[in-house]
């Protein structure tokens, strides 16, 4: 896709780390075959300027079904954003909209992962829970 370089390095500098960052080039190309395939989804957030559109974040998501009663939610895999204008008001009405689409797909719930104070903020505004934080430990090849 035309877009791919773009959309590549807004993707890359929002990951989170549930992989071997190593692994940076296999990753990114399973990420662009992942949003091919359609088992990860790319929302575009914008603004209209001078009657172009100004892409100001970029989202990627995914289905996932809980474990236990194959619950459908909706996994905000990566969220990359200009800080100018993904302020409170503008990321609690980007939530609203990713609620409204996860609710159009059948979803129970959005789910993410952030280590950034402005976004668990937010999501604690809005009444959602973060008492929970992702633990990872990396098991090394010997």
């Amino acid at each position: 896709s035309r877009t791919w370089p773009d959309l590549k390095l807004a993707i890359e500098a929002a990951l989170p780390p549930i992989t071997n960052p190593t692994q940076t080039v296999d990753r990114m190309t399973d990420i662009l075959e992942s949003l091919l395939t359609g088992r990860l989804m790319c929302h575009t957030i914008y603004k209209m300027v001078d009657d172009q559109p100004y892409a100001y974040g970029i989202v990627v998501t995914a289905f996932l079904h809980n474990v236990e009663n194959d619950q459908k939610n909706l996994l905000i895999y990566s969220l990359y954003g200009h800080p100018k204008y993904i302020t409170g008001d503008a990321a609690a009405k980007f939530l609203n909209k990713m609620k409204e689409f996860a609710r159009s797909k059948g979803c129970k719930a959005l789910i993410a992962y952030s280590c950034i104070p402005s976004v668990i903020e937010n999501i604690s505004r809005m009444g959602g829970s973060t008492e929970y934080r992702l633990l990872t430990l990396e098991v090394e090849d010997e």
